[in-house]
């Protein structure tokens, strides 16, 4: 007998067998078939035959076969064909081939198509069974493979514990022969094991409980973390019977990084029931339970945690919209409350303005001026809340538009010069001579914020000065760090309140808010600026000698301008005050203009200076401050202008109408309102040293050209409202039309003659939005455009807004005063004046503070570099039909177009951003034209004022 013994040398003889191992004789010879069964009996196996190869595909597609003879030569299907089908329908049978008549080939042929082994007859019954026995092992092994493969794809695919537990149990007990199988986890925090079986899909999990620290070999397993396997239990005292008492049991641990989370146990009747083979697959199927379950568990915190957080996320979106509707809500309380407060309030400060022009008593003026005061104390109040309303909810924008820093220092000294000056305070601004002016930023909250410290330290001094300083820190050509202060020498703060000085609502204690008053918002909204503008704002102080806030920006600057200061006649000037600082600054700004200075700190010290050696130049001027040390600057004018010196005096503001008369009576030759801004003192003194003789014709500063007539429709529904707006049109010299709803005023500005709207937003019937948005739909008709500027007690952005995008060309909030409705329509002065110049040269010219070398440099820019890119933006946005890009460029030219002058172009240009506003792309593009064909006359004026101008300047 001969046999190829290619498989046997891979499993051992003795390798054990499955009792449910199942194998299939296939010959056509009964004999044959009768021989095997009696050879094959001892393996214990189940048999089972075929006569031929058809017979033989059926039974074994039907049935698991662990292994099959199968004879080579038989009629119908070839054995090697049938080899063939088998492999062709992957089936797991492991195939013996038997043949009297094989060669090498046909042995080869056969172990190509993957038979398992290859035997001769006749055969030796030892060589049969070996062979059958090897190729059950590999088919057990085989299956063993697929289920460790089978459980890694469905450990990956699982979600839960349990699923992973469910999956593992169900391969454990197709591979391994055990009577019980369990899966154990281990409870940490409890110290014990919990058993986990899928006893059916219908009923729920059942759990056996076992002491971590307890008997048996489960517990020993879980604590120790090493595999153990009983082939006896009956001689291992370690054993206990969980359930039911066996003969054989295997337990591995379930370990994660050398932790043990659980057991897989495995037990068995029979005594030695376990191959290594089994305990190296128990060992595989364990680490695979571990990773498994550990992936299921971080799989459903993961989960859990994906779900709370969702859930918080949707808890914080609830919290964020029931947050932004509360403080939508709290936004329409506070702009309803703004507008219903503003609209008396405009009616009461309009009226005692008013009252105020007249002819009163003392007594009568004293109780309107407080009934004033009165009124915009509360004003501030409101404007307080809602500012710090609006930075408390984000909803504030910086602008970033060219500006003056000394022009905005000055104008928010200005407007707290009469608190001072009624509190007997000296209130001074000095700029440092190198600060530059042509800076890029929002001037308008830069000058809120020193308004707001400004304010303060007036409020918290009762005595002595404020004093406003700018200093640079760093300047380049493209940027400028500015270091402002305010300093007083009021009543001080202590160290461990100055923190708490930037809270909302805070005051040093309660008799302070009672004695100075406020909301106590001040300080809190200049830091809130300052930090939005990307500085620090600091504070130091000792109570009882007064406090110095601090802040520092940073600024963009436009195109440097190299320019030089005024030269004013070279004629010495005599400064006389008793404020250190009230000198230096006048020194300093006449300095700048080459004036030569002499200080004197009282009038002892400026007689002296005036009757002692003789000075070269000699002294032409004199400025005196109204409060001296040593009597009042009135005697001292008087005894100077009698002696033929020219004297200019500082007045404060606080009784000013009847100190100028004063002046005048004691020979002063002009006044100027302190604290001086530079432009009106270089261009008094100019005027006075440049005069034939020192005394020319007295001035307090020098006279704006009057605007042009205007027919003004006033459309308000509120009586108080007409009246104030009457008279106060008419004492500017406009005629007045009234209308008291909208509707009205549609009317009267479809009957013509209108020069200009002032649009109540607030009216019956047709409001102003409705009204303005009518007007501007009749123009798109008529071509023409009367402009309209709005008037609300609205004051919030978004209210600003939807009056420009229903086409106005202005925003004025109430209450409004004389002086900002005057500015106000001047800037619409020439939209309906009669063709003439394309420049309003004397508005070009304050804008310029005189300077006109300075003037046609800008303008020079402008034209080559600004003019042309803003042009190009509005071509480009026009062609791809971008409103906010029209909006945007044309915003830009209307800005410097009213800096230059060029007021007709400045207001095509205000059209045309309306018109983008409201989305009217047609009008906009027609404006363009209307914009270019202005620009030419524009350009014009300029280039023959210059052609004019340089060759005397040269």
């Amino acid at each position: 007998m001969r046999r190829f013994g290619l498989a046997g040398r891979r499993l051992s003889a003795g390798a054990a067998m499955s009792p449910s191992a199942r194998v299939l004789i296939v010959d056509d010879d009964l004999k044959m078939r009768r021989l095997l069964e009696v050879c094959l009996s001892p393996l214990g196996c189940e048999l089972a035959s075929a006569a031929d190869g058809s017979e033989a595909l059926e039974r074994l597609t039907g049935g698991a076969f662990a292994a099959a003879t199968l004879d080579l030569m038989m009629p119908g299907l070839h054995g090697i064909e049938v080899l063939r089908r088998i492999r062709e329908a992957r089936l797991p049978t492991e195939v013996i081939v038997l043949t009297a008549h094989g060669t090498l080939e046909t042995a080869i042929d056969a172990l190509r198509l993957g038979a398992y082994d290859y035997v001769l007859k006749p055969f030796h019954p030892e060589t049969v069974r070996s062979a059958v026995r090897g190729a059950i092992g590999r088919q057990q092994l085989n299956r063993k493979l697929a289920a460790i493969q089978e459980l890694s794809r469905e450990v990956t695919l699982s979600r839960t514990v349990n699923q992973v537990v469910e999956v593992v149990l169900d391969i454990a007990r197709r591979t391994l022969p055990a009577t019980d199988t369990g899966l154990w986890l281990i409870d940490q925090p409890r110290g014990e094991l919990h058993r986990l079986d899928r006893l059916s899909r219908s009923r729920r999990v059942e759990y056996d409980v076992l002491s971590i620290d307890g008997p048996g070999i489960i517990a020993t397993v879980g604590r120790t973390g090493r595999l153990i396997y009983v082939p006896n239990t009956a001689s291992d005292e370690r054993y206990l019977a969980v359930r039911e008492p066996n003969q054989s049991e295997l337990a591995a641990p379930l370990l994660i990084k050398d932790r043990v989370i659980g057991v897989l146990n495995f037990e068995q009747s029979m005594p030695e029931a376990f191959t290594p083979d089994d305990v190296q697959l128990a060992s595989i199927l364990a680490a695979q339970a571990a990773v498994g379950i550990e992936n299921a568990r971080l799989h459903q915190t993961a989960r859990r945690e994906i779900l709370e957080r969702r859930r918080a996320m949707d808890e914080l979106r609830q919290a964020k919209q029931t947050a932004e509707e509360a403080s939508r809500a709290k936004s329409e309380f506070l702009a309803r409350m703004s507008h219903e407060i503003r609209t008396p309030i405009h009616a009461i400060i309009g009226t005692t303005e008013l009252a105020l022009k007249t002819p009163l008593s003392a007594e009568q003026r004293q109780y309107l001026d407080h009934t004033r005061s009165s009124a915009e104390a509360l004003l501030n109040v409101i404007d307080d809340i809602l500012d710090f309303s609006r930075i408390e909810a984000r909803r504030l924008d910086l602008a970033a538009v060219p500006f003056d820093p000394r022009r905005v220092v000055e104008q928010a000294v200005g407007i707290l010069a009469l608190r001072a000056h009624r509190k007997n305070l000296e209130l001074i601004c000095r700029l440092d001579p190198r600060t530059p002016d042509n800076l890029i930023g929002d001037p308008g909250r830069l000058q809120q914020v020193l308004v707001n410290l400004i304010g303060n330290a007036v409020k918290f001094t009762e005595q002595g000065e404020v004093y406003v300083a700018v200093e640079p820190l760093a300047i380049d050509r493209d940027t400028a760090r500015l270091h402002f202060s305010v300093a007083d020498t009021g009543i001080g703060i202590p160290q461990d309140q100055q923190a708490a000085m930037f809270e909302a609502f805070h005051q040093l204690d309660g008799s302070a808010s009672r004695r100075f008053g406020g909301a106590g918002l001040g300080l809190t909204i200049a830091k809130q600026l300052v930090d939005l503008m990307g500085g620090r704002i600091d504070v130091s102080s000792q109570p009882g000698e007064g406090s110095c806030f601090t802040f520092t920006l940073a600024f963009q600057r436009q195109t440097p301008i190299e320019r030089a200061g005024p030269v004013l006649p070279p004629a010495r000037v005599l400064v006389i005050s008793p404020n250190a600082h009230v000198r230096q600054t006048l020194v300093e700004l006449l300095s700048a203009a080459q004036v030569p200075v002499t200080e004197a700190d009282s009038a002892a010290a400026a007689r002296d200076i005036v009757g002692g050696a003789d000075l070269d130049p000699p002294i032409r001027l004199c400025l005196i401050d109204k409060r001296l040390p040593d009597g009042d600057g009135f005697g001292l004018v008087e005894e100077l202008s009698g002696r033929g010196h020219a004297c200019l005096m500082l007045l404060p503001s606080d009784q000013l109408h009847d100190d100028i008369e004063r002046a005048r009576r004691a020979g002063s030759v002009a006044q100027l309102v302190k604290p001086v801004r530079r432009a009106d003192l270089w261009e008094t003194v100019g005027a006075l040293l440049g005069a034939a003789d020192n005394r020319p014709e007295p001035l307090l500063t020098v006279p704006r050209p009057a605007g042009r007539r205007l027919c003004i429709l006033l459309a308000d529904d509120n009586a108080a409202g007409q009246l104030i707006g009457r008279q106060t049109l008419e004492k500017l010299g406009h005629a007045v039309r009234v209308a008291a709803n909208g509707r009205e005023a549609v009317s009267a500005v479809d009957a013509g003659g209108i020069d200009l709207v002032l649009m109540d937003v607030e009216m019956p019937e047709m409001d102003g939005l409705e009204a303005t948005r009518a007007i501007r739909a009749a123009e798109r008709i008529s071509g023409k455009h009367v402009p309209i500027l709005a008037l609300s007690a609205y004051v919030m952005k978004e209210d600003q807004d939807r009056c420009l995008a229903a086409g106005v060309d202005g925003f004025l909030s109430k209450p409004i005063s004389p002086a900002q409705l005057a500015e106000a329509i001047t800037q619409f002065e020439a939209v309906t004046a009669p063709s003439g110049d394309a420049v309003n040269l004397d508005a070009a010219l304050e804008m310029a503070a005189g300077d006109r070398a300075l003037l046609r440099e800008s303008v020079s820019l402008f034209l080559q570099l600004d003019y042309p890119r803003h042009r190009g933006d509005l071509q480009a946005a026009v062609a791809r039909g971008d409103a906010s890009g029209i909006q945007r460029a044309a915003h830009g030219l209307k800005g410097a177009l009213d800096s230059f002058g060029g007021w007709p172009a400045r207001d095509i240009a205000r059209r045309l951003e309306s018109a983008a506003r409201a989305g009217d792309l047609d009008t906009a593009a027609a404006l363009i034209g209307e914009l270019e064909a202005e620009m030419k006359r524009f350009r014009a004026f300029y280039s023959a004022m210059t052609a004019a101008e340089q060759p005397a300047a040269q």
